[in-house]
């Protein structure tokens, strides 16, 4: 029985800890990752868009507007607080790390699918 050392036998290892997946495939699967992560991360201020938070404020008669008016006062650190904060430009860890934990979530299980 040989012993080896050095980089390819640590992706070989890695690869028979995966289920056979080739260390190829691991690095795709990797950069989904990241890219997922980003590319949510860089769609939320969109997404708040479409449901009326504006870096001006709440847009009247939109999804927001309609959230805000059954709230009626909006407590300063709650959810809705948050959201508007970062629709109007602030970039708050409560809701962009959550954003970036499902797009990198989503991108490794689609490159996960499509390489396997």
């Amino acid at each position: 029985m040989t012993v080896e050392t050095g980089t390819e036998a640590w992706y070989e290892r890695i690869g028979d800890i995966m289920g056979g997946i080739a260390y190829e495939r691991i690095g795709i699967i990797l950069g989904a990752i990241a890219g997922g992560a980003i590319i949510f991360a860089l769609l939320l201020p969109i997404v708040l868009l479409i449901l009326g938070f504006t870096s001006s404020g709440v847009l009247a008669g939109s999804f927001a507007a309609c959230c805000q008016s059954s709230i009626g006062n909006v407590v300063a650190g709650s959810c809705f607080a948050v959201t508007q904060s970062v629709a109007a430009g602030g970039c708050h860890p409560v809701i962009l790390i959550p954003s970036a934990v499902i797009g990198a979530c989503l991108g490794g299980y689609i490159a996960f699918i499509r390489t396997c």
